[in-house]
């Protein structure tokens, strides 16, 4: 099988996944608009707290529906490993790309990258053990 035909049959999955995604990220910035706006909290202070319950609800809803497995710490924990990198990928992106496009079609484009080795590296080294 090709890696287009692989890429095809995962489409359904690679949806879900990104689907998921933004719903995490109506939790971080639900949760960052929240504190900040409504009790006052300082934005540093509460984005690693907001983002961190973007990560835990991301890899709870991508164990359940994208890739249907348990949950289980060892698989949270290369969840959380994942994302760390993915972030690090995505401010790598965004520092090259800034300079070249604009600060946010260069967010974008970091978004865009990040989402699809995100899913890679979620499929592969995150979900790939665990059965239901």
């Amino acid at each position: 099988m090709s890696l287009v035909q692989k890429i095809w049959q995962e489409r359904t999955t690679f949806l879900c996944f990104a689907l998921v995604g933004v719903a995490n990220t109506g939790v971080d910035i639900g949760l960052f608009a929240l504190f900040t706006g409504v009790f006052g909290f300082q934005a540093l202070v509460v984005n690693p707290f907001s983002y961190g319950a973007g990560i835990l609800t991301s890899y709870v809803l991508n164990a359940a529906f994208t890739f249907r497995k348990k949950l289980s710490v060892k698989a949270l924990l290369r969840f959380v490993a994942v994302c760390l990198v993915v972030f690090g990928i995505n401010q790598l992106v965004l520092f090259v790309c800034k300079g070249l496009m604009g600060d946010l079609l260069a967010k974008l484009t970091a978004t865009a990258v990040c989402l699809c080795v995100n899913f890679v590296a979620s499929r592969l080294l995150v979900f790939k053990n665990e059965e239901r």
